[in-house]
This record gives structure tokens, sequence and C-alpha cells, in this order.
């Protein structure tokens, strides 16, 4: 026993050796991996308040919204033989209505007159009641195209072949819980590719939690989404030329041909470095990926699909429900600009579109000139985490479960994570006038007399806690702000002649409306930015 305590030491030694620090942290990530899985398996069935006539009888809505069932119904296609219709309305239509049998359905969507009694006003008007018909009307309003002609989900024919294992299940809702395991599974996968990054200095169990308690990650197990499997794709194909193995890294990197926004995005990076083998093994890669797909689904699919990328690009410009859910940069200055109460196709102005690109030129031009004139050609450090996360901020268009693959970026900045986790100290001068000095208003220093001291946290680690604070406290709290500029208030003119008065306000909410990742990134991106720009790339 330790001299002056009661207990055995041999009972409390343990609690603070590497061992058992190690296996709490395990115990957190499974404690919050086990969390999520709960979350998504329960987030969209019925609450026990739920009205009767609203219950699914399969008893979750998950697998019935688009974006988990448009990527079985690319699945689907192509296990029942139809690559070559891939994206013909008619034929998607045969293969939802059989995959969400009515009898499963809530009775409110079986029966319209359970329907027109329970009509519910929606707040945008291009939903009006399309959650309360059948499965296969919503799917088929959500899905590009109209009528019979073409159409369908937004993903390429490559995408079909990787989703094809859940389209052998003739029904979604079974394949739904079992992606669901799969997507976390890859969450642990990209854990440790970001831990390897790091050359191991931040333990996988860490690199696991940030990837869970990152936005994005959630919200993708929720909705049956693939974040977790891009994180995973960009994370091990850079640990690959992190190690100078250039084309197994630009071969892994090729495989976004499935989700082909990404790949165009993050190939300014091997571009800018000069890795040439990469980038010839990247594209040649994602090449033979789509010439595999050939003879299963034919040319003219591949002209289809490009239909469909068009009509979704001009409508994501516009519609509202995609303007505030995406985390591109181009969607930030449309938010403020566009008038939603006109027609879609009315909607999209000049100031509009280019204030959009204003943006998005001015990042990408940043990037690649500060890049190129003051950074070295690492794979890790300052300038491998400013251009990571300048090609996450300039990819097209991106929702906000994929703001997760800002993780590459911040991995490869915190590849020596110790100079990040050092409180910087400085003194605040104080001077305390003397009673003992004759002359007015002068002052000495005391060395014993009180100081004022200052903190400054690592900014980076600042950015990184306030985005797990966003999206694990300030989302669940659904936490609102509105300001009030009594100063302005100013008097206008009724209808009927009489006055008001008019308080300018300015509210804010943390909901998912609000894309307050890609803030926190940009803001990242810049402070890389002026660290590169205010030395010569001399990297501790």
């Amino acid at each position: 026993m330790a001299e002056g305590t009661w207990i055995p030491q041999r009972y409390w030694s343990w609690i603070g050796s590497r061992r058992s620090i190690a296996v709490m942290l395990w115990l957190v990530a499974l404690g919050t991996a086990a969390h999520h899985f709960h979350h998504a398996r329960t987030w969209f069935a019925p609450r026990p308040n739920t009205p009767d006539y609203l219950r699914r009888v399969d008893g979750n809505e998950g697998h019935a919204l688009i974006d988990f069932g448009g990527q079985w119904v690319m699945g689907r296609m192509l296990v029942l033989g139809h690559g070559r219709e891939m994206y013909h309305r008619d034929r998607q239509r045969e293969v939802v209505a059989a995959g969400y049998p009515l009898e499963w359905q809530a009775p409110i969507q079986r029966d319209p007159a359970i329907r027109a009694e329970h009509r519910v006003p929606f707040t945008h008007p291009e939903d009006d009641d399309i959650r309360l018909k059948p499965d296969v009307e919503r799917m088929m309003y959500w899905f590009m195209g109209e009528g019979d002609g073409i159409g369908g989900p937004l993903y390429p024919p490559v995408h079909a072949f990787f989703y094809a294992p859940i389209g052998l299940f003739e029904h979604p809702k079974d394949a739904y819980p079992i992606f669901q395991a799969v997507a976390l599974a890859f969450a642990f996968a990209a854990g440790l590719g970001l831990s390897a990054l790091t050359g191991y200095r931040i333990p996988w169990s860490v690199a696991t939690l940030a990837v869970l308690l990152f936005p994005g990650c959630r919200s993708g197990l929720d909705l049956g989404q693939n974040p977790t499997i891009s994180l995973t794709i960009a994370t091990w194909g850079w640990v690959l030329a992190a190690r100078n193995r250039d084309i197994a890294g630009g071969m892994v990197w090729g495989l976004f041909a499935f989700k082909p926004v990404w790949g165009l995005a993050f190939f300014l990076v091997p571009l800018l470095m000069g890795r040439w083998r990469f980038c010839v093994s990247m594209v040649g890669t994602g090449a033979f990926l789509g010439l595999l797909t050939l003879p299963v689904v034919g040319l003219q699919t591949w002209f289809d699909w490009l239909q469909v990328g068009r009509e979704a690009a001009a409508l994501y410009n516009v519609n509202e429900n995609w303007v505030f859910l995406c985390r591109d940069l181009q969607g930030i200055p449309r938010r403020f600009l566009l008038d939603f109460t006109q027609p879609e196709a009315t909607r999209d102005t000049f100031t509009a579109k280019a204030a959009a690109w204003g943006l998005w030129s001015l990042v990408f031009a940043s990037t690649v000139l500060i890049y190129r004139l003051r950074a070295d050609r690492r794979a890790t450090g300052l300038g491998a985490g400013f251009l990571l996360l300048g090609a996450f901020l300039t990819c097209y268009r991106f929702m906000y479960y994929d703001t997760i693959l800002a993780l590459l970026g911040m991995a490869a900045l915190f590849a020596q994570p110790g100079r990040f986790f050092r409180t910087r100290v400085f003194h605040i001068p104080c001077e305390l006038s003397n009673p003992l000095n004759s002359e007015p208003g002068s002052a000495r220093a005391d060395a014993l007399g009180p100081r004022q001291i200052g903190y400054v946290n690592s900014f980076p680690l600042t950015v990184l806690a306030g985005l797990f604070l966003i999206d694990n406290l300030f989302h669940t709290w659904a936490v609102e702000a509105t300001v009030a500029v009594g100063g302005l208030t100013r008097s206008v003119v009724n209808e009927d002649g009489t006055l008001s008065e008019v308080v300018p306000r300015v509210s804010a909410a943390f909901s998912l409306d609000y894309p307050w990742d890609t803030f926190g990134v940009l803001l990242l991106w810049m402070w890389c930015g002026v660290q590169l720009l205010r030395r010569r790339t001399t990297e501790e």
C-alpha cells in the first residue's frame, strides 16, 4: 500500500496507464457508434404519439426516401437486367412499385379519402402533399424527369455496379439496415486511414470518434447515404500517396467514378502537387470502370445520365429545398439572392449566378495561387491541408452529409497534432499608479504585483471543436437567435391605410438549413492560407 493512502495502489494505478486509456477511448468510440446505429434505426420510425393513419405497416420510412431508395433502385435495375434502361422512368416505376408494396405503407398513403381528410400544409409549395402519397408516386416525383421519359436518380452507371449487392434484396426495407451497418463499418475504416495519415500519432479510436462526431456522419447513417464510403476512398487513397505509392493511391481515388463530382474536385490535389503518376492512375481507373459498364448498360445509357445531370444542375440552382440543404459554395449566395416566392423557371438571376460563380472562383483561384507560390509538395502538413480543404470547398455540388469529407484536409493538417494542442500564453501590460511617486499619473512596473495573462487556443483545434458542437449539440437543441435593430425602425402604410412599424431583424438558427459547417471549413482554409502567406513554407 502506498504511503498515505487507504486503498492499495494495485487497485487504482492502472487508471493512468497507456493501456487503460486506450481501452477507455475504444469504449467511448464503440459507445458512440452504437448510439449512432440505434439513432439510424429509429430516426424515421413512428413516434409514440404518431397517429395511426400515419404509421407505416413496415415500421420505418427511411428506406422509402429518395436518399436510400434512389440508390437501391440503381442497384435493383442492374440486378433485374434493366441496365440499358437505367434512366427510363417507365421501367423505374415498375421496379419501385414492386419494391414498395402499397399494403406495407401508412393508411394515409393507401386511402385518398384519409389523405384528403388529414392533408397537411407544407412550408414549401413544391412539396404539396407528396409525402402523404404512395411510395411509388413520391419516388418518381423526387427522381429527375417527367412522365415516362428519361430521368431518375443522379448517380452514374458505375454507381449501379457498386450498389448491385443491395439490389439483390427484393425489398429495400430489408437492405436498408444492412447498408446502415456497412456504412458504420466504413466509419471505422476511414478512422483507421486518418490515423495512418497522421503516422498513428492520433490513435485509431480517436480518429474514428472524430469521424462519428463530425457533421454529416450521423445524417448519412440515418438516411442510408454513402459519405463514410466516400471518406474512406479519399482517405486511403491519400494514405498511399503519403507513402509514395502514387499508382495505388490513384487507383483508389479512381473509385470516385461512382461519385464524379468528388473525383473532379480532389483531382486538383495531385494535379497541383505534380504527382503525374497519381493523376494518370486515377483517370485510367475511372475510365476503366466506365468501360466495364458498357457491355451491360451500353453507351446510350451514359448519354442518358448526362441529360439527367444537366437537368439536376439547373434544378439545384433554384429549388428551395436543395439550395438550403446543399453545402457547396455556390449555394451560399443563392440563399440570399433568390426570390423563392417566384416560379422556379424565373428564379435564377444574373446577380445570383455572378455571385455564386464569383465566390467559387475566388476560392479556387486563391487555392491554386497560394499553394503553387508558397507551399511545399508534401502529402501532409500546412500546405497539404490547405490544398485538400480548398479542393473540398470547390466541389461543384454536395449535400450536408458530404461535409464529412473535409476531415481528410484536417487530418493532413493535424499530421503533427502536438503543436496544435499547445496553449499560447501572453501577458497584457498592466500599469498601476504608485502612491509613493510624487508625480501624478506616473507608474512603475511592479514585478511582484498583479499581472493580466491571456490564453489563446489553437485556431484549427477551435474550429474542429466548433464543428463537433454544431452537429452534436446545437442541431440537437435547435438553437435559434434573433437580433432586432430598433434604431432602424421604419413606418409602412398597410393596404387598409393604417401605419405599422417594421423593426429590422436578423435571425439565425442551428439547423440543416444553415451552412455553419461550410463556414467553419472556410475559416480553417483561410487560416491555412494566411499562415502560408506569412512564412516561406518552413513548417514545424
